[in-house]
């Protein structure tokens, strides 16, 4: 499913042991063969054609702490909702993962066994 949607961020939060499992799940990786498909773990969770991984990023939160969402791209212009529907999440979570210009919140839900979808929200550049 193409997902594209120019200043809508969609964010996924789930559980992991480090932050090299965050990142290995969610790494795409391009095959040898050009007849083979792209693969990653989190595009087969979420049966997500593709996204550009120079607008995505990922957070490992050190003990539960929520300081490093600070530290995410354009998060001013979305914190507050974000804060709010996280607080909302019925067990835990250490790591967030945030693809721009992006919003699946209208496509059929699949929440992966490590990532689940949170929301989508407008972000903007200047703010």
């Amino acid at each position: 499913m193409n997902c594209f949607e120019k200043n809508m961020v969609s964010v996924w939060y789930g559980h992991f042991a480090s932050d090299d499992e965050l990142f290995e799940y969610v790494e795409i990786n391009y095959p040898e063969d050009e007849n083979e498909d792209v693969f990653s773990g989190f595009l087969n969770d979420h049966k997500i054609d593709d996204f550009d991984e120079d607008f995505a990023e990922g957070v490992f939160l050190i003990d539960g702490a929520d300081e490093g969402i600070r530290d995410v791209s354009y998060v001013d212009s979305f914190l507050s909702p974000l804060l709010n529907d996280l607080s909302k999440i019925d067990g835990k979570y250490n790591s967030l993962f945030f693809i721009y210009d992006c919003n699946v919140s209208g496509l059929p839900e699949r929440n992966g066994r490590k990532l689940r979808f949170l929301a989508a929200y407008p972000y903007f550049l200047n703010k």
